[in-house]
């Protein structure tokens, strides 16, 4: 199977804070060592920290046995799979993942009440006062338990 995906890391703490990195390859290696695709510029971070693969479509994260481990959304994991909007924390440096393929383009816009806020988990559209919000927030896929995909659209108060 060929490498589809571009999903990006965009990092939220640290000296390269605000630095994006795209995922163009199927395995991406994140660390201290200057050999790492992505080098973090903290000594808390181990030689070889994490790994972010790409497999069945969809982006993963492996901790490569680094002593202050790797934490997605708050929980330390050995292992698990990148939804969009998520971040992870490697040592004191936070990243947060955006997956392209969790952002759908708008065909037409449906209605959309005047006041307040409403959802549109089909589109992934978010209407505020009747407009929509841009730039698009994106969704957790089907399969997360707090996943915003619940059918058709629904008003927020």
């Amino acid at each position: 199977m060929s490498f589809t995906g571009r999903g990006r890391l965009v990092v939220l703490s640290g000296p390269d804070a605000g630095t994006t990195y795209t995922l163009d390859r199927e395995c991406t290696r994140i660390g201290r060592a200057p050999d790492n695709d992505i080098v973090l510029q903290d000594p808390f971070a181990s030689r070889r920290h994490a790994e972010i693969l790409w497999e069945d479509g969809r982006y993963r994260v492996r901790d490569l046995g680094s002593k202050n481990g790797v934490f997605l959304d708050g929980q330390r994991v050995q292992e698990a799979w990148l939804d969009d909007g998520c971040v992870l924390q490697l040592a004191d440096i936070q990243l947060r993942f955006h997956d392209p393929a969790a952002t759908r383009t708008q065909v037409a816009a449906p209605a959309s009440p005047q006041h307040g806020l409403w959802v549109d988990p089909e589109r992934r559209e978010v209407w505020v006062d009747g407009r929509l919000l841009d730039p698009p927030l994106s969704c957790r896929p089907p399969s997360s338990p707090s996943s915003c995909s619940s059918g058709g659209p629904r008003a927020v108060r």
